[in-house]
């Protein structure tokens, strides 16, 4: 992969956003109008667009007033929604903790609060996790006490519900590893680790242990990656919790979870990215790295920059029906193919348990319109016949 100028660029301006440099300045001064839109579209693409406006939105440009107050309006909305979150957050978190209710919240505002600018990071929803212990409890208290309602879609880890605006994932599974003894000793890690706290609007917000919640995040974006594309917001989540954390994070134990789990090259793969491109300092990844998992790592960001996040980007078959299910598919097998020498146990029991499935999917939905067409056809004519 052979970065393009724009591409540096942007990863500079983006490396000053996480760290509170000002390198890109010099850069950033020559660049014309079309240029600084060219950095905003990348930006919306990567779901950094807050941070990386906040860093270019200094600097004098010859744009036209709707196109600055545009990406203003957008920067706005992105603080009043993490504004809005935090408080929501608060208010569940008191919730569930008054009615004893153990739950754990992951990724997103649990990792949001590490950034220099918290606000200015694109949230999504708010995902949380109940043990077995638990999780039936709040599936039978939420409703009744949040006057809430369960989505009635199908999910393998989790129930989703929106309240006050805002989308909750409620787990009962946070990663599935298509291998029974990896997902029982997952499951127990869990389950024995306990929690830690973050503070929130001065509110105790309870989180994974430190370590194991950074090898979580790094599952998440691995995953997404491998289906059907990430953004670079991903791995600036991972980025700054390696560093805000460095203190608390046990690099040995990463290590052996990263082992444990079959994980080392694929995460050495994503560390490349985080430190030669994101400027993380090396002493805050936990492994050393080679000139292989450069390789590897260039890999990785064709996907990132080609897919964008959640993969919404260079798609022929649109979001929805069949052209988009066999293409999404398609996506994802090529990816797992294509990632399968850095974390082959995974990626091989990926393919055997999940395209048999999708494809049984795939085949009663086209029974479904088989039969469909067929009641289309005759039914109204036998019952013309019977009058």
């Amino acid at each position: 992969m052979c970065l393009t100028e724009n591409r540096k660029l942007f990863l500079a301006v983006l490396r000053d956003a996480l760290w509170g440099t000002n390198k890109s300045a010099t850069s950033l001064s020559a660049i014309t109008g079309k240029q600084v839109g060219e950095l905003l579209a990348e930006a919306e693409k990567q779901t950094v667009h807050g941070l990386v406006f906040d860093i270019i939105g200094k600097q004098k440009y010859s744009l036209s007033t709707s196109f600055v107050y545009e990406h203003i309006g957008l920067m706005s909305q992105t603080m009043a929604q993490n504004e809005h979150m935090n408080q929501v957050l608060v208010e569940f978190a008191k919730v569930m903790d008054l009615r004893s209710i153990d739950y754990i919240v992951v990724k997103g505002q649990s990792v949001g609060y590490c950034y220099p600018k918290p606000l200015l990071r694109s949230s999504g929803d708010i995902d949380f996790y109940c043990s077995p212990d638990y999780f039936q409890k709040a599936k039978q208290t939420l409703p009744n006490v949040m006057g809430i309602a369960f989505d009635g879609e199908d999910s393998e880890h989790h129930l989703s519900f929106d309240w006050q605006g805002v989308r909750f994932e409620m787990h009962f599974a946070l990663f599935n590893f298509y291998d029974n003894r990896k997902n029982r000793l997952w499951n127990e890690m869990l389950n024995q680790a306990g929690a830690t706290t973050f503070a929130l609007l001065d509110y105790e917000i309870k989180t994974l242990p430190t370590t194991l919640h950074t090898f979580y995040v790094f599952l998440h974006l691995y995953e997404h990656l491998l289906e059907l594309g990430v953004g670079l917001r991903q791995f600036c989540d991972f980025a700054i919790l390696l560093h805000h954390q460095r203190e608390s994070i046990d690099h040995e134990t990463f290590r052996k979870y990263a082992k444990d789990f079959g994980m080392t090259k694929a995460i050495k793969a994503c560390g490349v990215i985080l430190v030669n491109y994101l400027g993380l300092p090396v002493k805050d990844f936990p492994f050393a790295l080679t000139e292989k998992d450069e390789k590897r790592a260039k890999r990785m960001l064709d996907v990132v920059f080609y897919r964008g996040n959640m993969g919404k980007y260079n798609k022929r078959g649109g979001f929805s029906g069949y052209k988009h299910n066999l293409e999404s598919t398609g996506i994802k097998l090529s990816h797992f193919v294509k990632f399968a020498t850095l974390s082959p146990d995974f990626c091989f029991r990926w393919i055997i348990c999940e395209i048999p499935k999708k494809m049984m999917m795939k085949m009663r939905h086209v029974l479904c319109g088989i039969w469909q067409f067929c009641k289309y056809l005759f039914v109204p004519q036998w019952g013309r016949r019977k009058a």
